[in-house]
């Protein structure tokens, strides 16, 4: 039976690396802090996966609170922009029917005034301005809806592994980060509106147009956006605005190995259940509404703090 000490050598001799010195000896030095982090992050996203299920497992009530905020976003949201999004409609078609009398003449000013431009002369400039103060106001509404209840919802999953964080402080900072992003959400859905207009006109007129290229471009700017914002959302309550900004596209961009996968994961849980849904809802919509509240809700509670844990941990200086 080997000695303790023997054991001991071993042990030691495990947790060295021998590097090679002139006259054929090696000598033995420890892994770095760098090394041994690097090996434990390599299982980061499995450690941090258990102890997300773990934690909700022992705390049931974490995954009804959030989901509550996330039904009364959507139902709040419906019940208040359903008239504008008719106002909206009606404005569309009615710039569509008098742009339909001026095509000759809009089609020769888009080249060289834009789509705005062409559309902003009367009759259209009338339906074109209430169809812009519509699209703000519509927009501010989803902004701050989105910000309150969304910004509760991530509150609760961040109070689940910060217990000192304040409220308060905590939704301002989630109404005043989401800015940047919001503006940059805007930008992707203004683009895609004024790009799908220029892509029917193209194939009405056989014209050759690039539209999968700008779709396919947009689709990956969304996913971008998307990948820097919840990386911030993570980082909440811990820098301020701009050094949250930093922060989430520094560890967004060094930690790319782990923060894809994470994001990749949690993308196909969501697949998942959509493909499921439309399965069950093919053969019983209300069978589809009932298991979707009952799939959507924990997936979503799951999502933030499994995202919240690895990017704190991440971030660990």
């Amino acid at each position: 039976m080997p000695s303790n000490s023997t054991v001991d050598t071993a042990i030691l001799n495990a947790h060295r690396i021998r590097f090679p010195i002139p006259g054929g000896a090696s000598y033995p030095m420890k892994k770095s802090i760098k090394q041994e982090n690097s090996e434990v992050s390599n299982f980061i996203l499995v450690r941090k996966f258990r102890e997300t299920l773990g934690h909700m497992a022992a705390h049931k009530s974490y995954i009804l609170l959030p989901g509550i905020f996330d039904m009364l976003f959507f139902l709040i949201y419906g019940f208040i922009t359903a008239p504008i999004w008719i106002k909206i409609l009606e404005h569309v078609q009615a710039i569509a029917y008098v742009a339909q009398d001026r095509h000759a003449e809009i089609s020769e000013l888009v080249p060289t005034k834009g789509i705005i431009g062409a559309f902003a002369g009367d009759p259209t400039g009338y339906y074109l301005r209430n169809f812009l103060l519509l699209l703000l106001i519509l927009s501010l509404i989803a902004y701050f809806l989105y910000c309150f209840f969304q910004g509760i919802a991530w509150f609760i999953a961040k109070k689940q592994a910060n217990k000192g964080l304040a409220f308060y402080k905590f939704l301002w900072q989630f109404f005043r980060i989401n800015i940047l992003w919001y503006i940059l959400f805007l930008l992707y859905y203004g683009t895609n509106i004024v790009y799908g207009y220029i892509a029917q006109r193209a194939l009405r007129l056989n014209q050759p147009s690039s539209a999968a290229l700008v779709y396919w471009s947009l689709f990956v700017y969304l996913i971008v956006l998307s990948y820097f914002a919840f990386i911030s959302y993570g980082l909440l309550g811990k820098y301020r605005d701009w050094g949250t900004y930093r922060s989430s596209f520094s560890l967004g961009v060094l930690n790319i190995q782990y923060l894809l996968p994470l994001f990749l994961i949690l993308t196909g849980i969501f697949i998942t259940i959509n493909y499921l849904l439309q399965l069950v809802g093919s053969a019983n919509q209300w069978l589809a509404l009932v298991l979707g509240f009952v799939l959507v809700i924990p997936a979503l509670a799951f999502a933030r703090l499994y995202l919240i844990k690895v990017v704190e941990e991440l971030d660990t200086p």
